[in-house]
């Protein structure tokens, strides 16, 4: 056998071919593997942490709130309604109104002081419901009126006498502290209802306390429809 049969053994030996296949399946086996270990990782990051910002689809957040304080629930707060205003509905006698048909029949005392200056105008007083309906009192109010009719605020009002056995004990107000009366309106609370013949009365004081008018003496009625006597007291000189 010579060189040349060497040659042409070697010529026909058949090559080897690379694998391509092989390496391309390798590749995508490992490619998927690290996929899978990414995967795994990523979702066991969201599963510990759902609020993460790598998280696609966050679950919503909600807003804690405190539970119910038991107190307010057994002492809830309580909330002011302020009363209805009564309205006055009594129209003041004027000087030609009589009250003749009120009341009962008694002829009160005046006790003429020397120089008074305040009398009650003619047809005072008057017996009326009182303004917010109580039946349960009586009262004497009304206003005081200079010599011009104007609200009058310089003197004092005082109450005296007696209701029943019942001394009243010379309470004194100024005017302008009923204005349900008018602007120079007063007002005295006499207690239980009840009749009486006369027996108390209201004068008129100056700022010095100086009696200004005459002992301006009025019955007073039981009844719930004339529980309250309205005077009109009127500057005279």
């Amino acid at each position: 056998m010579d060189q040349f049969d060497f040659i042409e053994e070697e010529k026909k030996k058949p090559k080897r071919r690379k694998n391509f296949s092989g390496f391309i399946w390798s590749m995508g086996a490992l490619y998927f593997m690290c996929m899978a270990v990414f995967l795994v990782g990523y979702f066991a990051m969201i599963y510990i942490d759902p609020q993460s910002p790598y998280n696609l689809f966050p679950a919503p957040t909600s807003t804690p709130t405190a539970p119910p304080n038991p107190m307010e629930i057994l002492n809830p707060p309580l909330t002011y309604t302020p009363p209805p205003t009564v309205t006055p509905m009594v129209v003041f006698p004027t000087a030609t109104a009589r009250a003749t048909d009120v009341g009962p029949t008694v002829e009160p005392t005046e006790l003429v002081v020397e120089g008074t200056f305040f009398d009650v105008q003619e047809g005072s007083p008057v017996w009326a419901e009182h303004f917010s309906g109580v039946c349960d009192s009586m009262y004497v109010g009304g206003v005081v009126l200079d010599i011009d009719g104007a609200p009058m605020m310089d003197v004092l009002i005082q109450l005296g006498g007696t209701v029943g056995d019942q001394p009243l004990y010379e309470e004194l107000v100024f005017p302008g502290q009923a204005p349900q009366f008018g602007e120079s309106g007063f007002e005295f609370d006499l207690g239980e209802p009840q009749e009486t013949p006369g027996t108390a009365y209201l004068i008129v004081l100056d700022e010095d306390g100086n009696i200004i008018s005459g002992y301006l003496f009025f019955p007073t009625m039981e009844d719930c429809s004339q529980n309250l006597t309205i005077f009109n007291i009127v500057q005279t000189n």
